[in-house]
């Protein structure tokens, strides 16, 4: 039912692929306000001793980190900004049963009591959780894990959801039909996949998502043992939203009613660049991860402070969370629209500065306007489009498009020491494009 605020690859000081992954990073993402950080975890093999869990940008120059001194820094730093629960969501590549315990035991030496371990009875919700670290991650089935071996060997070998039922539960409660037998069996299917130390400890569970089922409406009740969530890139949320001739656009805001959506940048956005966020937002993803590493503050940054300066967490609106026929009608009117103009041409315009007076380069901006008090409603300065003396004149029919509004930058040194500029965003008239 909320937006959070959320940063990527958090624990990079830079670009994304020859920084210091460093617990500087994800302090100073958490004073600046970000409600979600997250950690990539590796295993460093040592020869002739136990495996460390270090966080990295895998396949990269950039350098590694001790999996505890990150979590260290997010206990310490979590709560200064905000007192709203704080997400760590990890990008885990620890596939050892003995390394995944490691991790939980980690987790739980450093965050104590801080860390939310969800019980029977918990009602979730933000100002439930007031501080408190959430985990996210995706539930895997550790390697070798010898408490697990003899029932996935009896499971591996039963022929049907039946089957299955029998070696899970040998004595399973009367009158059940098969619809709710086969629901009990992907129920402890699950559980069984992510029975560890590690596993308890995830409240928000990440799995795949490639298309949007049709979905009804269905809001989460905060009674859940667990949320689902799926993350994607900021080019497989186009591609999502465009599913079925556009039925995309109200399916994504269905689809996360009941589920957390994450968005995260394109691979390509080595420098640590971003991404207009105010198209996930306006579908409903909670989760839009920006890059908030030390550099110049670009324009999503500052749409992203703006909007989450109080605490971290904004409600979605009501009509998000409410019946189809309000969100069909919203997500219709988001689809791209073209208005066309028309302008009287002007003739002998001729440029000054030259001795053969020769035309001039004209160029043309306009703006929508509120019909009733004049105002601008487009954000964007104009982009004008200049013509050479030589061309055709120009047309008479042009296209405006409507584009979210620009964040000014106001820079001074940040009293935290953390960062070299404030982020507070102020804003400004602006204009449609021609």
């Amino acid at each position: 039912s909320y937006f959070i605020s959320s940063s990527h690859n958090t624990y990079l000081n830079g670009d994304q692929l020859t920084s210091l992954s460093t617990p500087s990073a994800v302090a100073r993402a958490l004073r600046l306000g970000c409600r979600v950080v997250e950690l990539d975890v590796w295993e460093r093999k040592r020869i002739g001793g136990r495996d460390s869990i270090i966080v990295t940008h895998g396949g990269t120059l950039c350098s590694k980190a001790r999996f505890r001194l990150m979590i260290r820094a997010v206990r310490e730093h979590a709560f200064v900004h905000s007192e709203y629960p704080v997400i760590v969501t990890l990008e885990n590549h620890v596939t050892k049963y003995e390394s995944q315990k490691k991790m939980a035991r980690i987790l739980k030496e450093e965050l104590g009591e801080m860390l939310f371990v969800w019980k029977a009875g918990d009602v979730v919700a933000p100002n439930r959780l007031l501080k408190k670290v959430v985990i996210r991650d995706k539930p895997k089935k550790p390697k070798e894990d010898p408490e697990e071996a003899d029932l996935a060997a009896a499971t591996e070998s039963a022929a049907t959801p039946a089957d299955v039922l029998a070696v899970l539960d040998a004595d399973p409660e009367p009158g059940e039909d098969d619809v709710e037998a086969e629901g009990e069996v992907e129920h402890k299917l699950l559980e069984h996949q992510t029975s560890s130390e590690l596993s308890e400890l995830i409240y928000i569970r990440n799995t795949k998502t490639k298309t949007l089922p049709s979905v009804t409406s269905e809001a989460l009740t905060g009674h859940e043992q667990f949320v689902p969530s799926s993350s994607w890139s900021e080019t497989k949320l186009k591609k999502m939203l465009n599913q079925d001739d556009g039925q995309g656009h109200a399916g994504m805001i269905f689809w996360c009613q009941s589920k957390l959506a994450r968005i995260y940048p394109a691979a390509l956005r080595v420098e640590s660049t971003n991404y207009d966020p105010s198209e996930a937002w306006a579908h409903g993803c909670q989760v839009v991860a920006l890059n908030v590493q030390e550099k110049p503050e670009d324009e999503a940054l500052w749409l992203n402070a703006g909007k989450f300066l109080a605490r971290g967490y904004v409600l979605k609106p009501a009509f998000m969370m409410g019946a189809e026929a309000g969100i069909v009608s919203y997500a219709t009117q988001m689809a791209s629209q073209t208005l066309g103009t028309e302008y009287s041409r002007v003739n002998y315009l001729y440029d000054p500065q030259t001795a053969t007076g020769s035309l001039s380069r004209p160029a043309l901006a306009a703006a929508l306007m509120n019909d009733e008090s004049r105002t601008e409603i487009n954000h964007r300065p104009p982009t004008t489009h200049h013509y050479h003396s030589a061309a055709p004149p120009p047309p008479h029919g042009h296209t405006l498009r409507r584009h979210p509004p620009p964040m000014q930058r106001r820079t001074r040194r940040s009293k935290s020491g953390l960062g070299r500029r404030d982020l507070s965003p102020r804003t400004s008239r602006g204009y449609a494009t021609t």
